[in-house]
């Protein structure tokens, strides 16, 4: 997501700002840095005219000189063209290059400068340059679920467990969707942590004896290779659905929290 952009206003202390809001004005050397970037990028490096208008309507505007930004002046001071014979409605220069320029900034952002902070562009009806910042999104918190494993024979253990499985990934999915990666790859192998940066993992296990089944739940930040949650919930064998249901539900709620939605 890009700010809509907005003319620069030049400061005594030669520092600009998109608005008279702004509490970061931008400096002219950020400015040039972002120019420089993208003058000596790949596709730029073959391009000397595209080059060489993108510097000219640059340092005009650092320098406030807006008034030779027009096309006229661009036709005589960039490409040569002479005063006494230069007319701008015989000789598209300018208008020309500057559409290839428009081009070739937008091809270059899409690739080599799609991390940049800064970006500048040429609006079109004018040669003025406006710089945009790139929006920094936060990155989201992902959550990887690992089925629970049942360590008891017994079938009502076994029994329960896939039924926590079930409402545990019904749960998950509802309440965090494109946060929640697959569940069915990860119980035989990391690649989803490959594929993308996960930040939780959720794993636990459920065990019966003579009275009661436990339920284990753990949740590992993969981040810093910690568990960052853990929890031992004893019930009875009676209404499993229900016990499946509220031990997924109260599950969700802590992961809220982790997850940056509380």
């Amino acid at each position: 997501m890009i700010i809509a952009p907005t003319q620069f206003m030049v400061s005594a202390a030669n520092q600009f700002t998109m608005d008279k809001h702004a509490t970061s004005p931008l400096t002219a050397g950020e400015v040039q840095a972002e120019l420089q970037r993208i003058l000596s990028s790949t596709l730029f490096s073959k391009a000397p005219r595209s080059c060489a208008l993108l510097r000219f309507v640059v340092m005009q505007m650092l320098e406030g000189g807006a008034g030779s930004t027009n096309e006229y002046a661009i036709g005589i001071e960039v490409f040569g063209r002479k005063a006494v014979n230069y007319c701008t409605g015989d000789d598209p220069i300018v208008r020309v290059q500057a559409g290839r320029l428009r081009s070739k900034l937008a091809a270059y952002y899409a690739i080599e400068g799609k991390n940049n902070s800064l970006r500048i562009n040429i609006p079109l009806g004018g040669y003025m340059p406006s710089i945009e910042l790139a929006d920094v999104m936060t990155p989201t918190a992902c959550l990887a679920f690992q089925p629970l494993t049942c360590l008891s024979q017994e079938w009502l253990a076994q029994s329960f467990t896939l039924g926590l499985n079930e409402e545990l990934s019904y749960r998950l999915h509802r309440e965090f969707g494109e946060q929640l990666q697959g569940t069915a790859m990860y119980s035989r192998c990391q690649e989803p942590f490959q594929r993308r940066e996960t930040s939780y993992l959720l794993e636990g296990s459920v065990r019966q004896d003579d009275q009661r089944i436990r339920t284990s739940l753990r949740l590992t930040d993969r981040i810093k290779s910690a568990i960052a949650w853990s929890e031992q919930l004893d019930h009875g064998f009676d209404l499993p659905i229900l016990r499946q249901e509220r031990l997924a539900e109260a599950c969700c709620d802590i992961l809220r929290k982790y997850l940056g939605m509380n």
